[in-house]
C-alpha cells in the first residue's frame, strides 16, 4: 500500500523531446529487482503534460492587467508590467518585448499622406528579471495560518481551499508594488507601434527543450511551445522624418574628377586654405554649421569632442562665442554621389530610390594678419560639422539638426624645415632615413610662431642640425658632380613669399596620421646614369611613394619623427636623389615641404688604407709557405661607419708565359671577415710551383652594398721557389669537461655508473682544422719527467691514435688567440689487462698529446706535428684511508679530515729506470695493438668487454697537486629527534698540503708503507656560525664528509667518510671523592674546589658559584664566575706526578707581570662577581681554610654575605666558547651558617629580638612604567625595600601614593611591631641617621610586601630599622644606589681580535668610563650595551650582565674567553691605598660577532650601568665604528717576479703583511694565515688564463703559450674572514701586485726603430694633407743613437707641376751639434747628448728624442720600436 513517485531526467534528447511534446501520453512499468522483473503493467489512459507558461498577473477587481507604454524620444519607448505568473519553482524569467510597426496601407492612408516605408519591420528585446519563489501548495500547506486551522475541529474544506487563496492572493499583493520596466530603443519617429509582452522560462530551469535538441523547424511552434500569454498594447513615437545623417570627410581619391591627379593643381583645397572635402545629403532646406572641437592650438581630445554631440541648440547666441556653431558661408559643389545610408522600404515592402547626396568643399576663414596689429589667431584647426535646419518654423524640433561629424582637420601646415636624409647601415641591411619635425604629441612653438617669418631655407631663427659626419665621402663626390656640372643647384625656398606665410607653425599636426614622400633623381654616380638623365632615359620629375601611417614607433625627441625607406619605392644605387614631404590624415594633406639636400643612394665601398697609413713600403706583402702555397699580407680595409663585416677576394694570377700553350687559370679565395684594424693574412693554396703570381686583394660588403669589388691593391711578381713547409699546428691542450664533472658529482662511492667508465677518458681543447689544414691526434705515454726533446716528436714509434675521438662542443674554428676552441672527448686505451704489472701502471698514469697535420702529395714528404702538450693524466684513484675526526684546540671545534696518498707506482718507476720503463712501455704497445686486432663484436660475443669497476690503488697519486672537500650537515629538530641530511656544500679546491709527520697523525692510525704519504686538511667553519656541540653524542649536530683529489682538470670520485658527531664531553671531577667545602672566617666566607678535567684539547673551564641564601625573600645570586685552566685526568696525574706537581708550581707561582708578559698563558681570573680569587699556594704551609687541598684547587672569598644567614654554595661548570651555553652542576655545599647556637641557650628565645635588617627590591622596568609618576620626581631617587614580617596594607602602588606617610612617623608596621625607617647619606666617615624624607605605606610589589623612598637627598646611602620600643636599631643595609648617573662621556668604541695566537674572531672593545660626579657608576654590579648600524631602524639590546669587578673585560657573552684588559673594582666602604691605586676610572666591555655584529657594518653604541635592582640612563651614542677588516697589502717596495719560459712561468711574490695601522692595533694579524689569488689573462681580448688560489708565495702558471704576452694580477685575502664588498679582497692597486710577461720564443731577432716624421695638421695653412715620411733602422745595441734629419723648408708650398726648385736651403744645426760627423744613425757621445738634453745621462734603454728648431718649421717626431718579423 505505499505510494512511490518516480522523476525522469530529461537529459535524453530523445525522452525530453517525447515528454515535452504536444501529444498525448501513456505510460506502463515494471518492478523488480537486480535478478529478475514483473511483467509490465496496462498502459495508462492517454494524458497530455501540460506545463503551465507564466501568464499575466491578473488585474484589480478583475481589471486588465498594469501594462503602460510611454515614449521617451522620437526612437525608444518605455515598457512598464508586473511580474507574470509563474510556476512556485521558478525564480527567474525571460520576457519578450516586441515593438511592431502599424504602417498605413495604400488604401487606407489619407489624402495627401504618404506611406511609411523605412525602418525595420519589428524590434525585439528579451531581458531576464529574478522574483522571489513563490511556494508551493504544499509549502501553503504547511504555513502556520493553515495549521492553525486545521488543528480545529470540524473545520469546513471550503474554509481551507479559501485560507490558502487568501495567502495566494497575498504573496501576488507584494508583487504589485514592483513594476518591471525596459527601454526598446531603434524605433521610428512619428511610428505607431503594436507593443506586447510574453513570458517564458529560462532554458536553464529545464522546463522547456534547450536549442540543443532537435525542435520543430517551424519557429512558430517553438514561441507557441514556450511563451505564454503576452500583454498587448498600441503607442506612437514622436517626430517625423529622420534628420539628416553625418557630414563625412572624403578625399581628392574618393572625388572621380579629382582622383586622376593627386596635386592640388586645380582650385581645389589648395595651399594655404582652411576647407574640407565632405559628403552631405541633398537637403535644401537645411544648413552646414561647423564648431571647433577645443581650443584653438591645442590637442585633440576625443572626449570633448564626444561632449558637443549633444543638442546645444543650433543657432549661437555670440557670433565670437568659444565652441559656438557658425555658418559656412562658402560652399562649393563638387560632383553628385549616392548616401551610403541603409535602404528604406514603403510599408508594402517596396524599395524606392536612395537619397542623394553631393560631395563639396567647405571653405573656412582663412589666414590673414588684420590691419594695424597682430594676427590674433582664433581659427580652430580641427571642427565638426553638421546640417541645421534653416527655418526652424517649418521643421520639426526633432529634425532641427542632424547628425554631427567626427573632428575634421580643416588645414595642415607643411613641416618648417626641410626633411632631413640620412644612411643607417648595417651588416645585414641598410636603408635611408628620413625624419622631420611634426607637433603631434608636443605643443607648437609658443608665442606663435608663421611660416613666413624665416628667412633662410635651413634656417628660420631656430638651432637646425644638419652635421653628417658619417657623410664624408657623399660630400666629396657631390663636390665633384657640382664643379663638373653634373649635378644642378637647387634654387633656394622660403615660405616668406608664398600663400603659406600667415600660416602657424604646427597647424593641424595633432590631427595628422599619414606621412608621404616623393622623389627625384638628379644625377648618378656613375657616368653611364648621368647620360642616361640627360637623354632623359631616366626622368627628373618627381616620383610619389605610397603614404605611411604614423605610429609611435616613429617617433622621437623633440617633435621629430622619422621613418625608414628601402630601394622597393624605385630608388636606384647610386642615383642622387633630393626628398619632400607632407603630412594628413589620407583625406586632406598639407603642402609638400622644402626640398632637402641631396643624398647619394649608395652604400660607401670600402676603403683601402695607404702604406703611409700601414707603415710599411707596400700595401700587399707575399710571404712564400711551400711550393704551392703562399701567405698574403694586407692592411684591413676601412668600412663604412655603422659596417663592421667585409667580404675579402684574395686573387693569384699567374704570370702567362707564351712559350706554354696552356692557359693557367688564376687562383682566388673568397671569406668574411670582421674589421678591427691592422694586419690581415690569408693563405692561397693549390698554386703551381716555380711559376710566378700576381696576388691582389679587392673587398665588399657580405650582404649589402654593391655587388661589385672595389679597392683592389695589387702585391709584385712573386716566383714560388722555394719549398717551405706549413706552420706547424697548434698544440692541443687539456681542460676540464662539465659534463663529466656532473656525472662525477651525481656518482656515489662504490658506484658503477658510466662516471667510473669515463675515467679513461680525457679532454682535449684544440681545432680539428686551420685553412683547409686537417689535423689528427696522437698520443704518446709518458716515462716519469721525460723531457720534450726534438727525438720525441720525431719518433714514430712511441705515437699513436686514440681509440675514439668525440666532438664535444664546436667552440669557434680558426686560430686561437684567446677565443675558445672546440673540445674533443678522447678515449684513451683500457688499463684492465695490465692492473698486476706496476710498472706498466706507472706508464699508464700520463699521456701527452699531439697533432699531425695531413699533407698533401704534392707537398713535402716530411711530416710536420705540433708541440708536444702538457703531461695530461689519464686519471685518478680515489684517496686511501680518508678519515675524519672532531679536534678541539684551546677555544675552538673543528672536524680535520686525514687521508694517504700511495707513491708505489712513482718509486718503482724510479727504481727501474728508463731502458727498463722504455721496454716495458713497448709491451704496452704491443699489447695494444693486439687488443685492436680484435673486433669489437667478438669480444661483446666473447665477453671480455666489461667496466672498469676501480681505479688501481694509489693509480695517478704522484701527480697528485689538489683537493676538494665537500660537507653535509644533520641538525637536531626541536623536539631532539634527528633532522634529515642536509645539501652536499662542495668547498673550493685547494693545494696539496705538506706531508704529515708521525706524530701529527690521528691516534690510532697505522702508518703502513714507506711510500705512503699522510696529509690532513681543516674543514671550514660553516658560514655565520660555528659547530652545534652537545655533552653527549648525538645531542649535538652529524657532519659527514667527503673528499677527491686531482690535478684541477682531472678528478677521482668522492670519497665519502664516516660521519662525525659533534659532541664534547662534559666538565667531571678528577677523582669520583672530589668534593667543594666551605667555610667562614669573620665575616668572609670561603668556598673551595679542586678543579676539574675538560674535553681533551680544551685548556680551559668556566666555572659558576650560586649561592643560595636560607631566605623567603632572597633569591639566589651568582657569587662570582671565574675561568681557569682544566685539570689534568686521573690517569694523568698518576703517571706523571712530578711533571704535575712542577707545573702546579710553576702556573700558580707566577707573578702578574710574567703573565702579563707570556700572553700565551691564561691563568684563572674571575670574570663577573664580588668575589675575591685566592690561589692555593697563598694559603698552603699556614694552616688555615685550604691548606691541605690540591695544589689546583680554586679558593673564592665572598665578602656581602650576611653573617647571621645561612647560605647553602652550588659550584657548576661549562666551557667558555664550545658546546651549550647551560651550566653543569660540578659540586655542591650543604647549608652553613657563621655561628652555632652556644650550649645553655634558651630554646624559646625569640628568633630576633633587634629589628630585621631590610633588603632592597629590583625595580623592573614593568615596575618603572607603574611608577613613572615617582620617578619624575626628585631626579628618580627612589627606593624599594622590604623585611621579613612586612605587612602590606594597600594592594597596589596606586593606593599606596594615597596614603602616604610623613616624615618621621611611623614607617611601616611589621606584625605587633612598628619600626621608624632611617638612612644616612654613605661615605668614608661617619655620619648621623635621620628619618627618611618621603616613604609610602606597605604595599604588594611583584608578590612581595615593601615600602617605596623617594625624594631622597643623596645618590647613595645606607637604610635601617629602628624599634622606638626598645629604642634600638638594626643592622643596616650595605650601600644602595638611590639612581644611576648617566655614563658621560660617551663609550669609545675599538676593534679587538679575539683567539690565542691568530685571531678567531672579531669583537669591539667599549671602554666605559666609570668617572661620575656622585660615584654611583663605580658601584654598578650590571651594565646593558645596545647598537645599532648607522642609519638602521631601531635599537638592538643585549642581555644585561655582571660588571667585571675583577682585572679583567666584561662581555657581552658571559664566560666567553676574553683577552686581559682593563677593568674595576667597587670601592669598599673603607678604601685602603692599595685599592685606590689599583681602581680604574673606565671599565672594558667586549661586543662580539656572536651578539649580532656583521662584518662591513657601521655601528653607534650606547650604555647604562647599574645592579641587579635597577639600571640608569642610557649614555649619548658612540662615535661611529666600522666594524671591516682591511686587506692584506704588499710589502714596500715588493713586487711580483716572474720567471718566463715557452709554455709555463713562475711567479713568485714576497709575503704579504697586514695594513700598518691594523697592524698597529692588533698585531695578531701577523700569524693569521693569507691566500693568495693569482689571475693571468692574456691573447688580443685579455680573457682569463688561470685563476690560482694557494697560501704560498710562488705559483708556476702552465699552459701558457710561447711568445704570448700576458698579464698577471696577485690579490691576497686573510683566510678565516669573511668581510663584505670591497675588504673581500684587495680591490685597489696599493692592495694588488700587477705584473705583464711575455713567454720565451723571439728567438733573437733583431729590433728595429721606426722614425715618423709628420707636418700637425695645424700648420699645414690650408694646402691639403701632407705625406709623412718613414725612416726604418737597426737597433745595433743598446746604446743612445742620434738621427740627423735634412727637412724642406717650403715643402708645404705650392707646387708647379712637380717642379724641382733649382736651390733648396739646407737647414744648419746648433754649433754644438753641427760639429758631429757621421752618418744619420751616428750616435752622439755621453758629453754632447747631455748638453743637448740639458740634464744628466740617463742610462740605456730609453728612447730620447733630440727637438731641433729649424727656421719656423715644427715637427713631431713618432718613434716606434718593432721587431724585424712584424
Amino acid at each position: 500500500g505505499t505510494r512511490h513517485e518516480l522523476e525522469i531526467d530529461l537529459s535524453d534528447k530523445a525522452l525530453s523531446a517525447l515528454l515535452l511534446a504536444d501529444k498525448p501520453l501513456q505510460v506502463s512499468l515494471r518492478v523488480g529487482n537486480a535478478h529478475r522483473w514483473s511483467c509490465w503493467t496496462a498502459w495508462s489512459s492517454p494524458q497530455s503534460l501540460v506545463i503551465p507558461s507564466p501568464s499575466p498577473p491578473p488585474g484589480v477587481g478583475g481589471s486588465e492587467p498594469k501594462f503602460m507604454v510611454s515614449a521617451k524620444s522620437p526612437t525608444s519607448m518605455e515598457v512598464s508590467f508586473l511580474a507574470f505568473d509563474r510556476l512556485p519553482i521558478v525564480t527567474c524569467l525571460e520576457y519578450v518585448v516586441t515593438a511592431q510597426p502599424l504602417f498605413l496601407e495604400a488604401e487606407e492612408a489619407e489624402e495627401g499622406a504618404e506611406a511609411i516605408t523605412e525602418g525595420p519591420s519589428s524590434v525585439e528585446t528579451v531581458i531576464c528579471f529574478h522574483n522571489e519563489p513563490r511556494k508551493s501548495d504544499d509549502q501553503l500547506f504547511l504555513t502556520r495560518d493553515v495549521t492553525r486551522l486545521l488543528d480545529k475541529d470540524s473545520v469546513p474544506m471550503s474554509k481551507v481551499v479559501a485560507c490558502m487563496r487568501e495567502l495566494r492572493q497575498q504573496e501576488l499583493d507584494k508583487e504589485t508594488d514592483k513594476e518591471l520596466k525596459v527601454t526598446i530603443d531603434g524605433l521610428l519617429p512619428c511610428t505607431r507601434y503594436l507593443v506586447s509582452v510574453a513570458a517564458r522560462y529560462p532554458a536553464a530551469a529545464g522546463i522547456f527543450p534547450t536549442p540543443a535538441l532537435d525542435l520543430p523547424t517551424d519557429p512558430m511552434s517553438n514561441i507557441k511551445m514556450i511563451l505564454g500569454e503576452c500583454l498587448k498594447t498600441e503607442a506612437e513615437t514622436p517626430g517625423g522624418e529622420a534628420p539628416p545623417v553625418a557630414p563625412r570627410q572624403v578625399g581628392r581619391l574618393d572625388v572621380s574628377s579629382l582622383a586622376d591627379s593627386d596635386d592640388p593643381v586645380d582650385d581645389v583645397l589648395k595651399p594655404g586654405a582652411r576647407a574640407a572635402l565632405l559628403s552631405i545629403e541633398d537637403r535644401p532646406d537645411y544648413a552646414l554649421e561647423y564648431c571647433a572641437c577645443a581650443s584653438h592650438l591645442a590637442h585633440y581630445d576625443p572626449e570633448v569632442g564626444a561632449a558637443l554631440r549633444d543638442f546645444g541648440g543650433s543657432w549661437a547666441r555670440k557670433g565670437g562665442e568659444e565652441h559656438a556653431w557658425k555658418r559656412v558661408t562658402s560652399l562649393r559643389r563638387i560632383e553628385k554621389g549616392v548616401c551610403e545610408g541603409v535602404a528604406r522600404k514603403s510599408s508594402g515592402g517596396d524599395n524606392i530610390a536612395a537619397r542623394e547626396e553631393f560631395i563639396v568643399e567647405a571653405v573656412l576663414p582663412l589666414f590673414a594678419p588684420q590691419a594695424g596689429q597682430a594676427q590674433k589667431l582664433l581659427l580652430p584647426d580641427v571642427v565638426r560639422f553638421r546640417q541645421c535646419a534653416i527655418y526652424r518654423s517649418a521643421t520639426h524640433p526633432c529634425r532641427w539638426i542632424g547628425g554631427v561629424s567626427e573632428p575634421v582637420a580643416v588645414a595642415f601646415a607643411p613641416p618648417r624645415r626641410p626633411p632631413k636624409v640620412c644612411r643607417i647601415l648595417s651588416d645585414d641591411r641598410w636603408c635611408l632615413n628620413i625624419s622631420f619635425e611634426l607637433f603631434k604629441t608636443t605643443s607648437p612653438p609658443f608665442p606663435v610662431r608663421l611660416l613666413g617669418g624665416g628667412t633662410s631655407q635651413y634656417d628660420d631663427g631656430d638651432d637646425y642640425d644638419d652635421d653628417r659626419e658619417d657623410e664624408e665621402d657623399q660630400n666629396e663626390v657631390l663636390a665633384e658632380l657640382r664643379e663638373s656640372n653634373g649635378l644642378p643647384t637647387p634654387p633656394k625656398e622660403s615660405w616668406a613669399q608664398s600663400d603659406l606665410r600667415h600660416m602657424p607653425v604646427g597647424y593641424g599636426h595633432r590631427m595628422a596620421t599619414m606621412v608621404q614622400f616623393r622623389f627625384s633623381l638628379q644625377s648618378g654616380t656613375s657616368p653611364l646614369m648621368r647620360r642616361e638623365i640627360e637623354r632623359k632615359v631616366l626622368s627628373r620629375g618627381w616620383q610619389h611613394a605610397p603614404p605611411v601611417e604614423i605610429t609611435k614607433h616613429h617617433e622621437g625627441a623633440r617633435a621629430t619623427y622619422s621613418f625608414e625607406i628601402s630601394a622597393a619605392v624605385g630608388l636606384l644605387d647610386g642615383g642622387i636623389y633630393m626628398f619632400q614631404i607632407r603630412v594628413g590624415n589620407g583625406k586632406n594633406w598639407s603642402a609638400w615641404s622644402q626640398t632637402s639636400k641631396a643624398i647619394v643612394f649608395q652604400v660607401p665601398a670600402p676603403i683601402p688604407p695607404t702604406a703611409a697609413a700601414l707603415g710599411a713600403p707596400k700595401t700587399v706583402t707575399v710571404e712564400v709557405v711551400s711550393s704551392t702555397a703562399a701567405r698574403v699580407h694586407w692592411g684591413d680595409f676601412r668600412p663604412a661607419k655603422g659596417l663592421t663585416m667585409l667580404e675579402y677576394e684574395v686573387r693569384a694570377a699567374p704570370e702567362q708565359n707564351s712559350q706554354i700553350q696552356q692557359t693557367i687559370m688564376p687562383v682566388s679565395d673568397k671569406f668574411e671577415h670582421s674589421h678591427r684594424g691592422g694586419f690581415i693574412e690569408h693563405e692561397i693554396t693549390n698554386l703551381l710551383p716555380f711559376t710566378g703570381y700576381t696576388f691582389s686583394v679587392q673587398a665588399r660588403y657580405p650582404k649589402v652594398g654593391s655587388r661589385a669589388w672595389s679597392g683592389q691593391q695589387v702585391s709584385e711578381l712573386i716566383v714560388l721557389e722555394a719549398a717551405a713547409a706549413y706552420q706547424d699546428p697548434p698544440t692541443p691542450a687539456a681542460v676540464p669537461d662539465p659534463e663529466v664533472a656532473e656525472e662525477i658529482e651525481r656518482s656515489s662511492p662504490g658506484d658503477t655508473s658510466p662516471a667510473e667508465a669515463l675515467a679513461c677518458f680525457a679532454t682535449l681543447e684544440y681545432p680539428a682544422e686551420e685553412d683547409d689544414m686537417m689535423y689528427d691526434l696522437e698520443y704518446a705515454h709518458v716515462l716519469a719527467n721525460e723531457p720534450d726533446t726534438a727525438e720525441m716528436r720525431q719518433s714514430q714509434g712511441i705515437w699513436h691514435t686514440p681509440l675514439d675521438v668525440t666532438l664535444a662542443d664546436v667552440g669557434f674554428q680558426g686560430n686561437g688567440d684567446g677565443r675558445p676552441q672546440p673540445r674533443w672527448h678522447v678515449r684513451l686505451p683500457d688499463i684492465r689487462p695490465f692492473r698486476g704489472d706496476a710498472l706498466k701502471l706507472a706508464i699508464l698514469q700520463r699521456v701527452r698529446f699531439r697533432l699531425r697535420a695531413r699533407m698533401t702529395p704534392e707537398d713535402s714528404s716530411s711530416r710536420w706535428w705540433s708541440s708536444i702538450s702538457a703531461p695530461v693524466a689519464t686519471g685518478f684513484a680515489g684517496p686511501e684511508d680518508a678519515m675524519a675526526c672532531l679536534v678541539a684546540h684551546g677555544d675552538r671545534l673543528a672536524v680535520e679530515v686525514q687521508f694517504q696518498l700511495d707513491r708505489r707506482l712513482a718509486e718503482a718507476a724510479d727504481q727501474a729506470g728508463g731502458a727498463e720503463l722504455r721496454m716495458q712501455r713497448a709491451d704496452i704497445f704491443k699489447a695494444l695493438r693486439d687488443d685492436r686486432g680484435v673486433s669489437k663484436s667478438e669480444s661483446q660475443a666473447s665477453g671480455t668487454v666489461e667496466k672498469v669497476t676501480s681505479w688501481p690503488r694509489g693509480f695517478g697519486h704522484p701527480f697528485v697537486t689538489r683537493y676538494q672537500l665537500r660537507v653535509r650537515h644533520q641538525m637536531l629538530e626541536e623536539d631532539g629527534s634527528t633532522g634529515d641530511w642536509g645539501a652536499w656544500e662542495v668547498h673550493p679546491h685547494s693545494a696539496l698540503p705538506r706531508d704529515l709527520e708521525k706524530c701529527e697523525l690521528f691516534p690510532g692510525t697505522a702508518v703502513g708503507e714507506q711510500s705512503v704519504r699522510w696529509f690532513k686538511a681543516e674543514l671550514q667553519q660553516p658560514k655565520a656560525r660555528s659547530l652545534i656541540a652537545g655533552l653527549h653524542p648525538f645531542q649535538g649536530e652529524t657532519v659527514q664528509v667527503s673528499i677527491r683529489v686531482g690535478d684541477g682538470i682531472k678528478w677521482s670520485l668522492w670519497r665519502n667518510i664516516r660521519e662525525v658527531s659533534v659532541s664534547v664531553a662534559p666538565p667531571r671531577p678528577v677523582r669520583d671523592t672530589d668534593t667543594a667545602v666551605a667555610s667562614w672566617k669573620g665575616t668572609v666566607c670561603s668556598v673551595a674546589w679542586p678543579a676539574v678535567v675538560p674535553h681533551s684539547g680544551i685548556d680551559c673551564i668556566e666555572y659558576q658559584l650560586t649561592v643560595i641564601p636560607e631566605s623567603d625573600s632572597l633569591l639566589p645570586f651568582v657569587g662570582a664566575v671565574l675561568v681557569a685552566p682544566g685539570a689534568a685526568s686521573a690517569e694523568q696525574a698518576s703517571s706523571n706526578k712530578t711533571v704535575t706537581r712542577g707545573m702546579t708550581k710553576a702556573y700558580f707561582g707566577r707573578t702578574r707581570k710574567t703573565v702579563r708578559e707570556d700572553k700565551s698563558w691564561m691563568p684563572a681570573k674571575v670574570v663577573a662577581g664580588t668575589a675575591t680569587l685566592i690561589f692555593q699556594q697563598q694559603v698552603a704551609g699556614t694552616g688555615g681554610f685550604g691548606a691541605g687541598m690540591a695544589p689546583d684547587s680554586l679558593i673564592l672569598e665572598l665578602t656581602d654575605l650576611c653573617p647571621d644567614l645561612r647560605y647553602s654554595f652550588q659550584v657548576l661548570a661549562r666551557y667558555p666558547t664550545i658546546g651549550p651555553r647551560s651550566f653543569q652542576k660540578i659540586f655542591e655545599v650543604s647549608k652553613i651558617s657563621r655561628m652555632a647556637p652556644e650550649a645553655g641557650e634558651a630554646s624559646d628565645r625569640l628568633p630576633g629580638v633587634l629589628p630585621p635588617a631590610p633588603s632592597q627590591v629590583p625595580l623592573t622596568e614593568a615596575g618603572q612604567e607603574q611608577m613613572k609618576r615617582w620617578l619624575q620626581d626628585g631626579d628618580g631617587r627612589i627606593v624599594i625595600l622590604s623585611w621579613a614580617g612586612l605587612e602590606a596594607e594597600a594592594e597596589n602602588a596606586r593606593q599606596a601614593s594615597v596614603i602616604q606617610l610623613s616624615s618621621g612617623s611611623l614607617g611601616a608596621q611589621s606584625g605587633s611591631r612598628h619600626f621608624e625607617i632611617q638612612a644616612t647619606e654613605f661615605s668614608s666617615k661617619a655620619s648621623e641617621w635621620y628619618p627618611v624624607p618621603v616613604a609610602t605605606c606597605s604595599f604588594m610589589y611583584e608578590g612581595v610586601p615593601c615600602i617605596l623612598l623617594r625624594n631622597l637627598p643623596f645618590c647613595i646611602g645606607q637604610f635601617r630599622l629602628f624599634d622606638p620600643k626598645i629604642s634600638a636599631a638594626g643592622p643596616a643595609t650595605k650601600p644602595i644606589v638611590t639612581v644611576y648617573e648617566q655614563v658621560d662621556p660617551a663609550p669609545e668604541a675599538s676593534m679587538v681580535a679575539l683567539g690565542q695566537g691568530a685571531p678567531r674572531t672579531m669583537g669591539i672593545q667599549l671602554c666605559i668610563p666609570l668617572s661620575t660626579p656622585q660615584g654611583t657608576a663605580r658601584r654598578a654590579t650590571r651594565y646593558q650595551v645596545r647598537f645599532r648600524s648607522v642609519g638602521g631602524p631601531a635599537w638592538e639590546e643585549l642581555d644585561v650582565q655582571v660588571l667585571n669587578t675583577g682585572t679583567g673585560f666584561g662581555s657581552s657573552s658571559a664566560g666567553s674567553s676574553l683577552p686581559v684588559g682593563l677593568g674595576s673594582r667597587a670601592p669598599s666602604p673603607n678604601p685602603s691605598s692599595t685599592e685606590k691605586n689599583n681602581f680604574h676610572e673606565t671599565h672594558a666591555v667586549l661586543v662580539r660577532e656572536e651578539d649580532g655584529l656583521e662584518l662591513g657594518c657601521v655601528y653607534e653604541f650606547q650604555v647604562r650601568v647599574g645592579d641587579r635592582c635597577r639600571l640608569g640612563k642610557w649614555s649619548r651614542e658612540s662615535r661611529s665604528l666600522r666594524f671591516s677588516i682591511s686587506a692584506p697589502v704588499p710589502a714596500e717596495g715588493s713586487g711580483l717576479k716572474v720567471v718566463e719560459q715557452d709554455e709555463f712561468a713562475e711567479l713568485s711574490w714576497a709575503p704579504f703583511q697586514p695594513e700598518p695601522g691594523l697592524e698597529a692595533k692588533m698585531p695578531s694579524f701577523r700569524q693569521l694565515p693569507i691566500e693568495y689569488t693569482v689571475t693571468v689573462v692574456g691573447g688580443v681580448l685579455k680573457e682569463p688564463v688561470t685563476s690560482l688560489v694557494t697560501r704560498d708565495c710562488f705559483v708556476k702558471v702552465c699552459g701558457l703559450r710561447p711568445n704570448t704576452s700576458y698579464s698577471a694580477t696577485l690579490t691576497a685575502r686573510w683566510s678565516r674572514f669573511e668581510s663584505n664588498g670591497q675588504y673581500a679582497e684587495g680591490k685597489y692597486r696599493d692592495q694588488m701586485l700587477m705584473a705583464a710577461f711575455v713567454t720565451t720564443g723571439l728567438g733573437g731577432r733583431q729590433l728595429v726603430a721606426e722614425l715618423t716624421v709628420r707636418m700637425p695638421s695645424e700648420r699645414i695653412d690650408g694646402y691639403g694633407p701632407v705625406q709623412s715620411a718613414t725612416a726604418r733602422l737597426p737597433m745595433d745595441g743598446v746604446e743612445p743613437a742620434a738621427v740627423k734629419l735634412a727637412l724642406d723648408p717650403y715643402y708645404v708650398q705650392p707646387r708647379l707641376q712637380h717642379y724641382t726648385p733649382n736651390f733648396v736651403r739646407k737647414p744648419s744645426l746648433p754649433t754644438h751639434v753641427s760639429g758631429i760627423q757621421g752618418r744619420a744613425t751616428a750616435g752622439f757621445d755621453k758629453d754632447e747628448i747631455q748638453e743637448l738634453h740639458g740634464g744628466p745621462w740617463r742610462p740605456p734603454g730609453r728612447c730620447n728624442l733630440v727637438l731641433l728648431n729649424v727656421g719656423r718649421l715644427y715637427f713631431r717626431l713618432f718613434v716606434n720600436v718593432l721587431a724585424e718579423s712584424s
